[in-house]
């Protein structure tokens, strides 16, 4: 989460075609904020699909109930916090042609009652990566800008903050947990 809060702009990188990243608004709800006369916090729900688009396995590495550590954005304040039982790190052999889609909270940065648009990138680390300082509480951000200097960043379609309360559906109960699946068809 710090990690994510620390970047709001990632450097630019020339990035092979082999994942494609889309991105879907499947949801909102509000988070009450404490102080008086201050509007609720909005999040939205995304659905980020990674696919390959390789002939042949592709791995990704991530976090099993961390896995926001592997995404970057532009426009977006950072996914909103949650609770984890455990936490392991693990690669993962997205078969070719298919896709791992996650579903997660993420919060909206307003430019003054208005929310922004927003793209999420997914940054291509290794289990080294993760092993390295930058993934604990004493990460220094030069490490970091340094690091994603080096590794690919898959950028999703840009997302319009700015929903319908009426026409998007609002989440509720235990579907505001993230989540990602593997599906068998792909699509």
């Amino acid at each position: 989460m710090l990690v994510l809060q620390a970047i709001a702009q990632a450097p630019e990188k020339a990035v092979a075609d082999d994942l494609a990243v889309t991105a879907e608004i499947i949801g909102h709800s509000y988070k009450p904020v404490k102080s008086s006369g201050i509007k609720p916090q909005l999040i939205l729900y995304v659905r980020l699909n990674v696919r390959n688009q390789t002939s042949s396995p592709r791995e990704i590495t991530f976090y099993s109930c961390g896995w926001d550590a592997s995404w970057i954005q532009k426009g977006a304040a950072g996914f909103d916090a949650w609770g984890c039982n455990k936490n392991y790190l693990g690669t993962l052999p997205i078969p070719a042609g298919q896709s791992i889609v996650f579903y997660g909270p993420v919060r909206v940065r307003r430019d003054g009652d208005e929310p922004t648009r927003f793209a999420l990138g997914f940054v291509d680390f290794t289990e080294t990566d993760f092993g390295s300082k930058i993934f604990h509480k004493k990460f220094k951000k030069k490490r970091w800008d340094k690091l994603l200097k080096t590794k690919a960043v898959y950028w999703s379609n840009e997302l319009d903050g700015g929903i319908d309360p009426a026409t998007t559906p609002e989440i509720t109960g235990s579907a505001r947990y993230p989540d990602y699946s593997l599906p068998e068809t792909g699509k």
